[in-house]
């Protein structure tokens, strides 16, 4: 059960630890959010702007182009979105020590089931656009994939731009570099079959049987996309052939800025070999059994230690049971067999649950007792059943 609480008071009284925790908490916030209130403040014109930059939240993922000229026109862009007429309407904002615009476009569309020109749509779009000077790179982001970038970097850092992609060497592949216990979840291979093109998109298990006809046949990667951890924290990344770079993630203008500069200086590292990034990734399998491996510990989700604004209570038979009093243990851990765990709290496990592995199946049995009931849970062929 997830429970939010805003009373600060309730929570203090629970545990003295959150006198410590809440303020570094907190101190940590202020940081984050006195770095934003700068990088707003560096925007002429934002009052003006047809949003709040402050409820921008855009997601992670840009094309990336070197600048072999060392300058920048940011005025450029907002001219050059005007000369169409297609947009009925243009706005940019520019900061010029962040070297930052952000850009919106309404554009005028047809609908899809008539030609009548006086039923037309207004097509909202986003572009985000930093150029990191010492890096020499510019960073472009669009909510549409299909945006014209190529044309937008000439605009803005002149004809001499440069997209970096995955031709020659696979430059932009080194973004995925320093992702540890790298899991594959999406990958696409091209193959040249004399003067045939054949692609293939491969997710889940088929990723094994995809990768390793990519050895064979020395097929091109034409995009990847996977989770792991960097610096302790878990990741998501993917990058593909024709030049872009993107994750899951959603945020604000300066944590937009802060990952730029971290993938900038993957993308520019020669020392980074291309071929050896995905040999350690970890790819997905069908497992008819168990491993016969003897299980150490077992955890929470991570999302769960992240979510530091939420409340977790755990509510058995009438008693509650707080996040910060509760863990996951294991019970009769060996190398065979199911594995069985339990809900400690406060010292006595509360729950008992039993994790069982089948071909195309998983089945989760709780035990019965006087404070709790049986519930089993049941997958097989991707059909669920309680």
């Amino acid at each position: 059960m997830k429970i939010k609480d805003n009373e600060l008071d309730q929570l203090y009284a629970q545990d003295n630890d959150w006198n410590e925790l809440l303020p570094l908490i907190s101190e940590k916030k202020t940081a984050k959010e006195k770095t934003f209130q700068e990088v707003l403040a560096g925007f002429s014109g934002a009052e003006d702007f047809i949003v709040s930059l402050r409820t921008l939240k855009t997601a992670m993922s840009a094309v990336i182009f070197k600048n072999h000229t060392k300058k920048w026109r940011p005025k450029k862009l907002e001219e050059y979105l005007k000369q169409s007429d297609k947009y009925e309407l243009v706005k940019a904002v520019v900061n010029d020590e962040r070297k930052t615009i952000i850009a919106i476009t309404a554009e005028r569309t047809l609908q899809k089931w008539t030609d009548n020109t006086d039923l037309l749509d207004l097509s909202w779009k986003l572009y985000l656009i930093h150029w990191n000077e010492q890096q020499g790179l510019l960073f472009i982001h669009s909510s549409d994939n299909d945006g014209f970038h190529e044309e937008v970097a000439k605009v803005i850092i002149g004809e001499r731009a440069e997209k970096i992609d995955g031709q020659l060497s696979g430059q932009i592949f080194r973004c995925l570099d320093g992702i540890k216990l790298f899991k594959i979840q999406n990958v696409g291979l091209i193959q040249l079959l004399g003067k045939l093109i054949r692609f293939q998109m491969s997710v889940g298990t088929d990723i094994e049987q995809a990768l390793t006809k990519a050895q064979l046949t020395r097929a091109r990667k034409s995009h990847v996309f996977g989770v792991g951890y960097e610096n302790g924290n878990q990741v998501t990344i993917g990058c593909s052939y024709k030049g872009r770079i993107w994750s899951q993630v959603r945020d604000d203008i300066d944590e937009f800025i802060k990952w730029c500069e971290h993938v900038g200086r993957k993308v520019l590292d020669d020392t980074i070999d291309t071929e050896k990034i995905l040999r350690g990734a970890r790819v997905p399998t069908s497992i008819r059994s168990r491993p016969a491996i003897f299980p150490v510990c077992i955890d929470w989700n991570d999302k769960m230690y992240q979510d530091s604004e939420d409340r977790f209570n755990f509510e058995i038979d009438e008693q509650r049971f707080s996040f910060y009093e509760s863990e996951l243990v294991l019970i009769e851990a060996s190398a065979t067999g199911n594995i069985k765990f339990g809900l400690e709290c406060r010292g006595d496990i509360v729950a008992k649950f039993e994790y069982k592995i089948f071909l195309y199946q998983m089945s989760i049995t709780i035990s019965k007792s006087k404070r709790f009931h049986l519930l089993t849970l049941s997958i097989s062929h991707m059909e669920s059943k309680k």
